[in-house]
């Protein structure tokens, strides 16, 4: 990561579904994170950019597409 610009971070997404490592993770390293959340645990910390409890929702948020239920939505466009 510290070979690409921060213009070029701004355009990943790191998918995971572990909070501490995933989550935290893609936090530390300056990039968005997108959080399979199956379990609709509370984002306590307020890391996770998309907060998605089903695999459908996680689709939505990569596909740009604006859906009903995903806690972020309003990051959607």
């Amino acid at each position: 990561m510290n070979d690409n610009p921060s213009e070029v971070r701004e355009n990943i997404i790191f998918i995971g579904d572990m909070y501490e490592t995933d989550v935290t993770g893609a936090h530390n390293a300056g990039i968005k994170s997108a959080w399979l959340n199956k379990k609709g645990e509370c984002d306590a910390k307020g890391l996770a950019t998309y907060n998605c409890t089903s695999v459908e929702q996680l689709l939505d948020v990569l596909f740009r597409k604006k859906i009903k239920g995903c806690i972020n939505e309003e990051n959607v466009k």
